[in-house]
């Protein structure tokens, strides 16, 4: 049985979630992390305390960005940044590293919630929150979704194009094989008396072999020759738009 007041109890200090996470998952380049002692929410009243990433700092120009305050108020309220994480990836990784602030729960910027199921029992679990949702805001939908399957969402799309791609070329090459093996076919067929000939006189199988095969391997050759550059070229041009190429992925 899944229990919902157990499990709020376990997170009843608003920032212990986004202390799990820099613990767990991000590492401080600098400054702090949140402390329930400092109360770093900023209440409408006071300054408030963020936590920012590199690329904030870089892209507003903040040389020193502990105890700098933010260049912008995103709720109307003052914060200042306490704490640096070195950039992590939070969208697709084809994307830029784009600016992110990691603020105090209380002050509820954003319209989602991050639950932690300790709970093997997913369904008990969502029946739960929708139950006690309902009951909190009954005017509002319950609406969920599970973190893995909108990472997943990032990459459906080119996923799908390598099956693509990766189902024609399969099909290609054997179109290409079969019309091989007709020629090849065809050539020993035509060529039926000279390879007799041949063994007539003295010519080994391994040279026989070569003198079928001698045609076929140059027009091989000369398509690798052709399509290598080529295939090269676009994988290039495609590694240089995907943001993962000139990136260290964290």
């Amino acid at each position: 049985m899944f229990d919902l007041d157990a499990e709020i109890a376990a997170w009843r200090r608003p920032l212990e979630a986004i202390r799990s996470l820099l613990d767990d998952d991000m590492k401080l380049a600098g400054g702090r992390g949140f402390s329930d002692e400092l109360d770093d929410s900023s209440g409408g009243t006071k300054t408030g305390g963020v936590i920012v990433n590199e690329t904030l700092a870089r892209t507003f120009g903040i040389d020193d960005p502990i105890g700098a305050d933010l260049p912008f108020t995103p709720n109307g309220n003052t914060y200042r940044i306490v704490g640096v994480v070195s950039d992590f990836h939070f969208r697709s990784l084809n994307e830029h590293i784009e600016p992110a602030i990691i603020a105090p729960i209380a002050d509820y910027w954003n319209s989602y919630i991050i639950a932690k199921l300790n709970s093997a029992d997913y369904d008990a679990a969502i029946d739960a929150m929708s139950a006690s949702w309902s009951a909190t805001v009954p005017d509002a939908p319950f609406d969920y979704f599970f973190l893995d399957e909108a990472f997943d969402a990032f990459y459906r799309g080119p996923h799908r194009l390598a099956q693509v791609f990766g189902a024609f070329s399969t099909i290609a090459i054997v179109i290409a094989c079969l019309g091989l093996f007709g020629l090849a076919t065809y050539t020993a067929h035509q060529r039926v008396r000279e390879i007799g000939i041949r063994k007539v006189l003295g010519a080994s199988v391994s040279g026989v072999v070569t003198l079928l095969t001698s045609d076929f391997l140059k027009l091989i050759a000369v398509s690798f020759v052709v399509a290598a550059p080529l295939a090269w070229i676009a994988m290039n041009s495609w590694l240089t738009t995907s943001r993962i190429a000139s990136q260290s992925v964290p």
